[in-house]
């Protein structure tokens, strides 16, 4: 099994645009696990619950799509 991980900057609330990032970084990697920071797709600097829930919808819609492809 090959297991890799990916550090990187994300940008806080730019989910489509720290999805692309990884996906674009990640689209040529072989292995079979690749570990990714924790609430990378927004960002994860949030200030309140109430911050983070509106968050939630947009890295979750399509954060698990774009992710499978890589």
């Amino acid at each position: 099994m090959q297991v890799g991980f990916y550090q990187f900057d994300p940008q806080f609330g730019e989910v489509a645009k720290n999805l692309e990032m990884v996906t674009a970084k990640l689209e040529h990697v072989d292995a079979d696990l690749i570990v990714l920071p924790k609430l990378f797709a927004s960002g994860y600097q949030f200030l309140s619950q109430e911050e983070a829930r509106s968050h939630q919808g947009a890295a979750s819609s399509d954060g698990h799509s774009r992710c499978a492809q890589c």
